[in-house]
């Protein structure tokens, strides 16, 4: 991909800057990093000083105060987590938002080797009439179905 550039040395309109293509932001290369690292060795900071940054750090980007806060939801794996701090369900304070309908519902915590199989197979369709509590190997034979996987491993 060509950069252009107007007479001034500045991107032209209509191009992105190297550093923002994608959506990727500028990393540091390892040689930038190292004289960093170099240029902060031995620097002290006064315990006034260190007090000043907590101070205007604490409590400012925590919750919707921050700006990649999305409400207490996060996705992994194509399954909707919900932040629920002090659950006995919650790895990290987050649970699987279909495991907590399941308990809503039965009361029952899936702990290994049971799991939820979400029916029609939409993971974010979490109704209790579209989760079934299967083992490992009746999930695997529901979403295989008698397909096998090759030396390379791929389904055939």
């Amino acid at each position: 991909m060509e950069i252009k550039r107007d007479d001034k040395g500045r991107f032209a309109k209509g191009t992105e800057s190297p550093l923002h293509w994608k959506g990727k932001h500028f990393k540091h290369s390892e040689e930038t990093k190292e004289k960093i690292r170099q240029s902060n060795i031995g620097r002290k900071f006064t315990e006034e000083h260190k007090s000043n940054i907590s101070k205007s750090k604490k409590g400012k980007l925590i919750g919707n105060n921050n700006p990649n806060y999305k409400g207490g939801e996060k996705e992994l794996d194509g399954y909707i987590f919900l932040r629920i701090p002090g659950n006995n369900l919650a790895k990290r304070n987050y649970v699987k938002r279909c495991n907590l309908v399941w308990f809503e519902n039965t009361g029952e915590v899936i702990k290994s080797p049971y799991m939820l199989h979400h029916i029609n197979g939409d993971k974010h369709d979490d109704r209790f009439e579209n989760l079934q509590r299967v083992n490992k190997k009746e999930h695997m034979s529901i979403h295989f179905n008698g397909r096998y996987r090759n030396k390379m491993g791929r389904l055939i």
